[in-house]
């Protein structure tokens, strides 16, 4: 989100206040490939989890939905800012007239993401801690309204920036574009697209782990039907689990960012800093293609959807063939949670009586 994104380098000796400007150039081609490399991983990874997710035909509309909505996110942002990007470090001088042009496209792909795993914290939230109200909340009705929740505040704060209102772009040296905030209408609106949803998701994370640490080791009333609660809790935290890994990976990808915005007079003496720019410009492409690494990795039927649909001919063993009863995100067996849930707390109140 606070990325300076960088734009046409000049070849003008005079414009470049260290020594050896030509050997700097030379070694900003290297850099060049590996951002051109990691962001069509980006685009390749975003892509695949988009198509895993609609080729998913078991799981419940809702957590679907929401992880759709974030991998189509995440692809639109690699499919439209990353070419931009490239074009201003491949093209001449003067290809893009104005860096901080794509500033507000910026804010409204990285805040419809942000807000996508958001969604994604709230329908983990009710269904690992408030499982009497999921059968409701997973409804398509509410996982529409969040996901059109997430795009109307997307396309609000793009507008409030290109608009310059509470912030205002910053040119460094002609080369390149951030943006300084101006009052604090700046710093709220800001702070919705960036840092607000990391803490709604980190919080969110802590309350589910508790809660399902208590519930784990907690003895059940019926050993049958607490048996079968636990596989199911154990199913919802995978998903549950894989969001709090993204959230650390972004974490770790904004945080050369952050010393850049946060460092006095950093900013303003970014060429003399640049090994710590490309190192953002890296960073950001890292942050949004390794998301999608991260839930194949901890979800294995998203990986057995890929292969079906990239090679449909593959013959799947028995082991790794996608069942409803061992989905990742534990939608398929929720059917069966409230009567499980009645039944041990009727356990209880007879045990007690």
């Amino acid at each position: 989100m606070a990325d300076i994104l960088n734009s046409s380098r000049q070849k003008n000796s005079t414009d470049d206040p260290l020594p050896g400007g030509l050997l700097f150039e030379n070694m900003q081609i290297e850099w060049r490939i590996a951002f051109l490399a990691l962001r069509i991983i980006s685009v390749l990874s975003n892509l695949a989890l988009a198509v895993a997710v609609y080729a998913d035909r078991t799981s419940k509309a809702g957590p679907r939905l929401l992880i759709g909505n974030l991998a189509v996110s995440g692809f639109l942002l690699s499919a439209c800012l990353f070419p931009v990007m490239s074009l201003q470090e491949w093209m001449p001088p003067g290809f893009i007239s104005s860096p901080c042009a794509v500033i507000s496209v910026v804010f409204f792909f990285a805040t419809a993401v942000s807000w996508a795993d958001v969604g994604l914290a709230v329908n983990r939230t009710v269904a690992i801690c408030f499982p009497f109200y999921y059968d409701t909340f997973r409804s398509q009705k509410v996982t529409w309204a969040l996901i059109a929740f997430s795009w109307s505040l997307s396309t609000v704060i793009a507008l409030l920036t290109a608009t310059e209102t509470g912030v205002k772009f910053l040119y460094l040296q002609k080369l390149q574009c951030t943006i300084t905030v101006t009052s604090q209408f700046g710093y709220f609106y800001s702070s919705l697209g960036t840092v607000i949803p990391y803490v709604f998701i980190g919080t969110a994370s802590i309350g589910i782990f508790v809660v399902a640490r208590v519930k784990l080791h907690q003895p059940p009333a019926d050993v049958v039907a607490g048996a079968r609660t636990i596989r199911l809790l154990k199913r919802r935290l995978v998903i549950a689990k894989a969001m709090f890994v993204s959230l650390l990976w972004s974490l770790i990808c904004v945080l050369p960012a952050f010393i850049m915005i946060s460092t006095p007079g950093l900013a303003e003496d970014v060429r003399r800093k640049s090994w710590l720019g490309n190192l953002v410009s890296a960073c950001w492409a890292m942050m949004y293609g390794g998301n999608p690494v991260i839930y194949f990795a901890m979800s294995p039927p998203y990986r057995q959807y890929l292969l079906q649909v990239v090679c449909p001919g593959l013959r799947t063993t028995r082991s790794a063939r996608v069942r409803p009863s061992v989905r990742g995100d534990g939608t398929s067996a929720q059917d069966q949670e409230f009567a499980l849930q009645k039944r041990t707390r009727t356990a209880t109140h007879t045990s007690t009586v």
